[in-house]
């Protein structure tokens, strides 16, 4: 048993092992002397759920899906996904009895970390905020058209905004022109007669950016003025 004397306070923290416990209080006099014991209470000391470790972190088609290991005296789980190491601010908040969610977000780079709660709700300390990049999904069924001193490009996407890149080879070491566009097309004046590689980068927030579509080669011809192209007359009547 032990004995502790406090100045006159209304409360008084102390660490104790794990266990069950119990406590009582009595005043003193003037002179030191103890009175009368109030009556016992128990109270029993456990420890709090430590932090989850990470278990997975999967993101395709604008879901990410996050999983952690479980961790002793956990009834639930508190998550948080928010921008930057300190998740501020914070984007999404919810708490689970399961070990992994799939949540629906915009592509962006994205932070998350989670902790247990006991039954009561005291709470765990945090995992340590870990980073994910949702990344959009890269652009499809390119097309591009030849309009007078102007090529005309579009393409099938979501994103909020794209880049349209042409190469004079395949591999894209040799790049002629970058065209940035927020809507799922564009236009660039029409460069000389020869073959152009085409593809498209779709662009998220925090300069996030998606696989590139599927190139598509492009022969340009050189314009032949219609005056100078052979016109042959027939005669009326054949």
């Amino acid at each position: 048993m032990q004995e502790i004397r406090l100045q006159a306070v209304g409360e008084h923290s102390l660490e104790l092992p794990a266990g069950l416990w119990y406590w009582r209080m009595a005043s003193l006099d003037d002179r030191g002397e103890r009175r009368l014991w109030g009556r016992s209470h128990s109270l029993l000391v456990r420890p709090l759920p430590a932090a989850p470790a990470p278990a997975e972190v999967r993101t395709e088609a604008g879901q990410a899906h996050l999983a952690w290991l479980p961790v002793a005296g956990a009834a639930r789980y508190a998550l948080e996904v928010g921008k930057g190491p300190d998740l501020t601010p914070v984007l999404h908040r919810q708490e689970t009895a399961d070990t992994r969610v799939s949540l629906v977000l915009k592509p962006a780079r994205y932070f998350w970390r989670v902790r247990g709660l006991e039954v009561d709700g005291l709470a765990g300390p945090w995992s340590q905020a870990s980073p994910f990049v949702l990344m959009p999904p890269p652009p499809t069924a390119l097309e591009a058209r030849q309009q007078g001193a102007e090529l005309q490009v579009h393409w099938q996407g979501e994103a909020a905004g794209y880049r349209l890149e042409v190469a004079g080879d395949a591999r894209f070491s040799r790049l002629l022109a970058q065209v940035q566009s927020s809507q799922p097309a564009a236009r660039l004046t029409l460069p000389g007669p020869g073959t152009y590689w085409l593809r498209v980068i779709a662009l998220g927030d925090d300069a996030v950016e998606s696989l590139p579509s599927p190139a598509l080669v492009v022969e340009v011809r050189r314009l032949v003025p219609w005056w100078l192209i052979p016109m042959f007359l027939l005669p009326v009547g054949m």
